[in-house]
């Protein structure tokens, strides 16, 4: 029971520290050539960097079970992925009222000649809100998986740097007379 405790301890951890990371490694890709980011995004490049130390640390923390340690941090992320995506949904009333606004914007037909052009009124000429309407959950939750799917992949490079500390059992020190133990 006790290795599953200190699993679950360090998959927290290294879950805290990619949030940590990722608000704190932008002010630092900022010194990096600008010849990286023509090949990964600095978007990616952030989440690919702090899901990698994630994995190093988890590699540190668990030599012995760093797939176990993997997956669950993984299924942690999901989890607070979902957890983020539900608390950013829109309500009914935030809903109606981004629908509202969206209708008060004018609109323009590029079709047609400038003459006949509807005159612009004076009502709001963008719209913004801050939660996740109903009818874009879905584009977000395909962003959500890739975002994942890249932090997996790093997170799994990550531990898979560290070389693996191999023990010497008592028999294996018996059968190499030139080994100490």
């Amino acid at each position: 029971m006790f290795i599953w405790i200190r699993v679950s301890l360090s998959c927290l951890a290294c879950t805290a520290l990619l949030s940590a990371l990722l608000q704190l490694l932008p002010y630092l890709l900022q010194w990096l050539p600008e010849a990286l980011f023509d090949v990964l995004p600095a978007f990616y490049s952030n989440l690919f960097l702090a899901a990698g130390l994630s994995g190093l640390t988890l590699a540190w923390l668990l030599p012995e079970r760093r797939r176990t340690g993997v997956l669950l941090t993984l299924a942690m992320l999901v989890v607070v992925a979902l957890l983020r995506l539900q608390l950013g949904l829109c309500s009914q009333e935030e809903t109606a009222r981004i629908e509202a606004e969206l209708a008060a914007m004018p609109s323009y037909n590029l079709g047609q000649p400038w003459a006949e052009q509807p005159v612009a009124s004076a009502g709001p000429s963008s719209v913004s809100w801050e939660c996740t309407p109903p009818e874009y959950l879905a584009d977000s939750l395909i962003a959500i998986a890739g975002d994942l799917l890249l932090s997996g992949v790093a997170l799994a490079l990550g531990a898979l740097l560290l070389p693996r500390r191999r023990r010497v059992g008592g028999n294996q020190a018996a059968s190499h007379p030139h080994r100490r133990c």
